[in-house]
């Protein structure tokens, strides 16, 4: 295989870290191999299709490599207006108010369908269209839907779960793919191949941006934008409602830290880079991972760069030294995932983190001089098994954190677990019948989107009107989160 194109299938814009992490590896592996990256994201729905045959038809690429970042286009958080609509369908009293999200949720789920299908019909056509040709179909997005997706697909098409250089390395190598976490289909009968065989990332050299942007005609339009640098692959962690273990592994996997502040470095100074965003599943997931996040922070630290940087940080293992290292090495916005301030909604979902270590660490943050920019606090309500009185201990910790850091710095923000399929909130919202065994997760509808959002009673629907009436009064200059607690606080104390 001497060439190789990939296509990232339409998606929000977002930068497409994992494909460029593949096509660099690839061309370090094996240099002679032509590549080309073509991200539909950027292109006009009504262009993507024949730009894609007008593409591929220039280039004539021996393997087509799709990649398929989302399934679900909508999110369940306050800065989605699908939440507000469903809300509003389900527990509203107007009967104007249920028909305008009723409609709002048929165009939603029609979307949804579309998506799919449109997807869809991109693979199958370049398939039909240039037979002969290897495809490979990969993506978070398939990962997660590997079962399903490959039954959709024309046999043939090699379906790789999780992480893809091993996998597509072997591809273009002629040697047996089914080495590595894969799936095939062939005369009806589904093969899997093995799990296991993940990349050492530790020997991983800088990423090839120079080359990257050779390939890539695209690759500037997200240089204003966040641009995601991985430090570690996997997470230890199990949390009830993720899919970071399921796609990249339950094994920690480390890039060298000097390699990380390398390629932050000539972002920085060739690209003109100022933010970067972590794309670990969390920066730092546990006390093991401290001593190798530290040495990050002082690489990046001595490069003196006028970089910010965010992720998903856990923050319960924090020492003095370590919180002072995450503020001199540029901490933008710290967003802070506990979920709840109760103990037992937290360990209800596996979260895996003491309040008192939390707290604690908050305090070394702000002694370190962390000064809030802001601080966002992510608050899943109605979690499983959420009370009075465990919404009561959420309002207590907000509270604390703004003792903490300041109020005009802590920003509540408003989630709500989404279901997603292989995880253990699935298997909770089945056995509670919020959803049936025998559910189709991309066959979407009404009264199935109503299961994958976890919101159950008997809270469910005080929690629901509440939500709704925030964000209308949110209109008048408070925030949605503010709002929320402060009506969640009246009802409660």
């Amino acid at each position: 295989m001497k060439s190789i194109i990939y296509v990232r299938l339409p998606c929000q814009k977002i930068y497409p870290g994992g494909v460029i992490a593949l096509a660099d590896f690839i061309h370090k592996a094996n240099p002679d191999v032509r590549q080309k990256i073509l991200d539909l994201s950027l292109v006009e729905k009504n262009r993507r299709g024949q730009s894609l045959l007008d593409e591929i038809s220039e280039f004539e690429p021996d393997i087509i490599a799709f990649s398929w970042r989302d399934i679900q286009i909508f999110a369940p958080h306050q800065d989605d207006s699908s939440i507000l609509h469903a809300f509003n369908f389900y527990y509203s009293k107007g009967l104007t108010s249920k028909i305008k999200a009723s409609l709002h949720g048929a165009s939603v789920l029609f979307k949804y369908n579309q998506h799919i299908r449109e997807n869809l019909k991109l693979i199958n056509t370049v398939a039909s269209r240039f037979a002969g040709k290897k495809i490979v179909l990969g993506g978070p997005a398939f990962s997660v839907f590997s079962e399903q997706l490959i039954k959709k697909v024309p046999e043939g098409v090699i379906g790789v779960v999780g992480e893809g250089e091993l996998a597509l390395q072997s591809v273009v190598n002629g040697e047996d793919f089914l080495n590595y976490r894969t799936i095939f289909k062939k005369d009806g009968h589904i093969t899997r191949g093995k799990n296991g065989n993940y990349l050492d990332i530790g020997k991983n050299t800088p990423t090839d941006f120079d080359y990257i942007s050779s390939i890539f005609p695209s690759f500037n339009s997200y240089l204003g934008e966040q641009i995601g640098i991985q430090t570690k692959r996997g997470c230890t962690q199990k949390c009830l409602f993720c899919l970071y273990r399921l796609i990249e592994g339950p094994k920690i996997r480390y890039r060298n830290p000097k390699v990380v502040a390398d390629e932050a470095e000539y972002l920085h100074k060739n690209f003109g880079v100022k933010k970067v965003w972590l794309t670990d599943a969390t920066f730092c997931p546990n006390k093991a991972s401290v001593p190798l996040c530290e040495e990050t922070l002082e690489a990046l630290i001595k490069k003196n760069l006028l970089v910010e940087w965010q992720g998903y940080v856990r923050i319960e293992n924090l020492n003095p030294s370590f919180a002072k290292k995450m503020v001199q090495s540029g901490l933008g916005t710290l967003e802070l995932s506990i979920a709840s301030g109760s103990q037992k909604i937290v360990d209800n979902l596996h979260l895996g983190f003491e309040f008192e270590d939390f707290y604690k660490a908050c305090r070394m943050l702000k002694e370190a001089g962390y000064n809030g920019k802001p601080v966002l606090v992510n608050y899943s309500l109605n979690a499983p098994g959420e009370t009075e009185d465990t919404l009561r201990q959420s309002i207590q910790s907000l509270n604390k954190l703004d003792d903490i850091f300041g109020h005009e710095n802590v920003e509540p923000y408003i989630f709500f677990l989404a279901v997603q399929h292989k995880t253990g909130l699935e298997k909770l919202a089945i056995k509670e019948k919020l959803l049936k065994p025998d559910y189709d997760p991309l066959a979407l509808s009404p009264m199935l989107a109503k299961g994958l959002i976890y919101n159950p009673p008997p809270l469910g629907k005080v929690i629901g009107k509440i939500y709704v009436d925030s964000v209308k009064q949110a209109q008048n200059g408070t925030s949605v989160g503010s709002e929320v607690f402060r009506q969640l606080d009246s009802l409660l104390n």
